[in-house]
């Protein structure tokens, strides 16, 4: 038995294990588009928290835990970090809880009422019962933590019934008997991750507890519960009373680990390349190691416990004596009390001083407690009589988006623009992204809906083509990672519909002579000249080097990287690609990239190293995509003349809902007709709905609103869905996100 006059090493190394693991997950997250990065986050969040959970319940049971102190020092930490990583990472200051900081919520939440229903019949098996059925109400959200808190809750509660002597019990048997137990059941455990992977493709958003996106995500919950259940016995079992090096400290400190690594992680992740596997995971395992070494020491440890005591005493009135812990916590203090006074006026401005932030044209917003910025006449005059560029995101047919389309003559997606066209046909030049293949029919078109365990290889009908010149698009790129899907075959075959129909394009070529003669695509609109230029930063299944420099470098443009020999090679054509735009002398020079991490919110850092080549290079407008979610629109002046970045805009509209998928939104750029300079932009924020009958099609969410016959097609979940879309969106682009009973047809911006 272990020694129970000392702190047990036990419990201190399944902590210390766990906090690796929480490390490393953390480090890869962004990668999660690259499959051995996504596979092992996925199985390290089936267990991990938890686990955690279980042991925070098991220390949970003593009067000392639910204290005031312990209650107040919980608080403090959550209000300092919170707000530390908000300030550091540009959000704004709020409750909310950021990246991991719900957990101290969460602790604060399950120390003040276990013990009142700790000793409920069946109180474990009510728990998960509520957690289960709290996945099919959507109000039920990331709010104060609250759906990971309810739906962790009965893992705290296995843990704080575990009582002292049964715990010995286990710890003092015959090791070598306990972790063959474990060996087996980590077996076991492992079979059941992947049958359950592989079954209910589980999503960042079904790991995490929040609300089901489809009712087969329900039982999918039900194997994590399962899941997270053999790993606490797993854990339980395998792990020995002893001293192991590192690991027992790491543990021992848990805390300051885990306060303070996500900063850490995040600055990793930021400035790693994002596709070379090897540095990525080399970085992981190297970062983890020393993130904890820096934060896992018993250094950090009474720091941290000097830091909670002090502002304990701060709040509790004991002790007088100033310190630098009480001087942080009162400037916390009050810049949350100013912001609860300011909040009413700041809560939808999307940069400070802006007049043109949101159209307040709405008679719903009438109703609202929110002050809008209202748009000046002479905005307003400026803005209706500028050349209006309009840009949509990925123009993307997944597999049951190419079924839902079938008629007896052939296909039909014009329901896919119906109530989004009246917003692209009225700008001056609306330009889309094709991303994917017409290689016909006997090529077979796409056959995965993504996430489904099948090889995606993009092909589209021909008359998806039509559909998308018909809804009002000008100019399509075809630079983007399933340019190949369909060999090179299927790339010429792609040019020569779209030439077919008329449809202006540029991104992809046939032959050495038409990339250099049409890579610089020019375009004449109403009166304003603009120099077009498109890249990708490679083709999904093919070599980047072999489309940057090799038998295939006339298919596309490529940028990749950040640093080294390709990467100058690049930048070298990039700056050439330039030179010939400029000496075409056009109005404006508007950049195409198809780059970044998908399903991320903000911009990576290989796109803020090619986003800034270009401003350098001379670019007005950079139009960006393929991260497949949602990412900032901004005008910044550079070298004296506005340049307009959109980062991304999420996909146009696909079957894909995870991470995201139904939220993006239309980007608009308005050009002043006499000066030809960027005056300002708007947002159109979109919501990716099917009909049970029907096609998936991007919904204004203004229509959603104000639409009566739309509405009628709708169901409540679609609403609720909407309403977290609008969200999402305004939250990117504005820094706050908007209730929809406030949506506006656009939402503008201009320079200040």
């Amino acid at each position: 038995m272990g020694n129970t006059n000392s702190r047990s090493c036990y419990w201190d190394n399944i902590k210390g294990i766990m906090m690796i693991l929480t490390v490393f997950a953390h480090i890869i997250l962004p990668f999660q588009h690259i499959d051995i990065f996504d596979n092992i986050f996925d199985y390290i969040y089936m267990f991990h928290m938890p686990v955690f959970v279980f042991i925070s319940g098991f220390f949970g049971k003593s009067e000392r835990s639910r204290g005031f102190s312990s209650i107040l020092k919980l608080a403090v930490l959550y209000f300092i970090f919170n707000s530390v990583i908000g300030f550091l990472w540009g959000f704004e200051l709020r409750l909310q809880p950021l990246y991991s900081y719900w957990y101290l919520l969460a602790l604060i939440f399950w120390r003040l009422t276990a013990h009142h229903i700790a000793k409920l019949p069946h109180i474990t098996l009510l728990l998960f019962g509520i957690s289960f059925f709290a996945g099919f109400y959507l109000n039920i959200d990331n709010t104060f933590a609250i759906a990971r808190i309810i739906s962790f809750y009965p893992f705290y509660m296995m843990g704080y019934l575990l009582s002292k002597d049964d715990s010995e019990s286990l710890v003092g048997s015959k090791y070598s008997s306990r972790a063959l137990k474990g060996i087996l059941l980590a077996v076991l455990c492992a079979l059941v991750m992947f049958l359950g992977d592989m079954v209910f493709s589980y999503t960042d958003n079904s790991l995490q507890m929040f609300s089901y996106g489809y009712p087969v995500e329900a039982y999918g919950r039900i194997v994590l519960f399962i899941i997270a259940a053999i790993a606490v016995a797993v854990f339980r079992n395998i792990t020995p009373d002893k001293k192991l090096p590192l690991i027992t400290a790491w543990g021992r400190n848990s805390l300051p680990i885990f306060i303070l690594h996500r900063p850490f992680t995040l600055l990793i992740s930021d400035h790693l390349p994002g596709n070379n596997t090897v540095i990525i995971m080399l970085a992981a395992f190297i970062g983890t190691i020393l993130i904890c070494l820096l934060t896992g020491n018993d250094i950090a440890g009474k720091l941290m416990n000097a830091m909670c005591d002090g502002a304990a005493e701060l709040f509790s009135g004991k002790g007088k004596k100033v310190t630098a812990v009480r001087i942080m916590v009162i400037i916390v203090a009050l810049a949350y009390a100013v912001t609860a006074i300011t909040g009413l006026y700041s809560d939808v401005l999307s940069q400070p001083g802006s007049d043109t932030t949101a159209d307040n044209d709405n008679s719903s917003a009438e109703n609202t407690d929110v002050l809008f910025n209202v748009m000046s006449e002479e905005k307003q005059y400026e803005f209706d009589n500028a050349f209006r560029l309009t840009f949509a995101g990925d123009l993307i047919l997944l597999e049951d988006q190419v079924k839902r389309a079938r008629t007896e003559d052939g296909y039909d997606f014009a329901p896919v623009f119906e109530y989004a066209e009246p917003y692209i046909s009225s700008a001056d030049l609306a330009i889309g992204v094709f991303e994917g293949p017409m290689a016909g029919a006997e090529a077979g078109y796409t056959g995965s809906n993504y996430g489904d365990g099948k090889e995606l290889y993009l092909n589209f009908p021909d008359e998806f083509a039509a559909a998308v010149k018909d809804a009002g698009f000008d100019l399509v790129t075809t630079a983007n990672n399933h340019v190949l899907d369909k060999g090179v075959d299927g790339a010429m075959r792609t040019l020569d519909i779209l030439d077919s129909i008329g449809l202006e394009h540029t991104g992809s070529y046939r032959n050495e002579e038409e990339k250099q003669n049409s890579r610089v695509k020019l375009i004449e609109a109403d009166g304003i000249k603009l120099a077009v230029l498109s890249y990708t930063y490679g083709s999904n299944y093919y070599n980047t080097a072999d489309l940057a420099e090799g038998g295939l470098s006339y298919i596309t443009s490529v940028i990749s990287g950040t640093e080294g020999e390709l990467f100058e090679k690049l930048r070298t054509q990039v700056e050439q690609d330039f030179a010939l735009a400029k000496s075409l002398e056009p109005d404006l020079i508007v950049v195409l990239p198809h780059i970044g991490t998908q399903f991320m919110n903000s911009p990576d850092a290989e796109q803020e190293a090619w986003f800034e080549i270009f401003k350098e290079n001379g670019a007005d407008i950079i139009l960006g995509d393929h991260s497949h979610s949602v990412q900032p629109a901004v005008i910044e002046e550079h070298d004296g003349r506005n340049v307009f970045t959109a980062y991304c805009p999420g996909n146009f509209a696909n079957i894909y809902r995870e991470n995201q998928g139904d939220t993006s939104m239309l980007v608009d750029v308005y050009i002043d007709r006499s000066t030809k300079e960027v005056i300002g932009g708007s947002i159109v924020p979109l919501y990716t709905q099917a009909p049970a009958d029907g096609n998936f099609r991007a919904l204004p969410i203004y229509e959603i609103q104000n639409n009566t016959e739309l509405r009628k097609q709708l169901s409540t979940d679609d609403i609720a869905r909407a309403s977290n879309a609008h969200s999402i969106v305004t939250a990117v682009v504005f820094g706050y996100g908007m209730d929809i009973s406030a949506v506006t047809e656009r939402y503008y911006f201009d320079e200040s």
